[in-house]
């Protein structure tokens, strides 16, 4: 997760890009929002639910 112009993009440590969920850019949303999807996509990834 890192800030970007508009606000956080979650980005996927395997690629280096964006995270794209249901064709949605992950990318200028508000920091507590993509503070819960990394926590949420990293405990997913944990539980092989990818």
């Amino acid at each position: 997760m890192r800030a970007d112009r508009t606000g956080w993009t979650v980005y996927d440590v395997g690629t280096g890009r964006p995270v794209i969920l249901d064709d949605l850019v992950l990318t200028g949303i508000s920091f507590e929002d993509a503070d819960s999807l990394v926590n949420l996509l990293n405990t997913m990834d944990r539980q092989g639910l990818r």
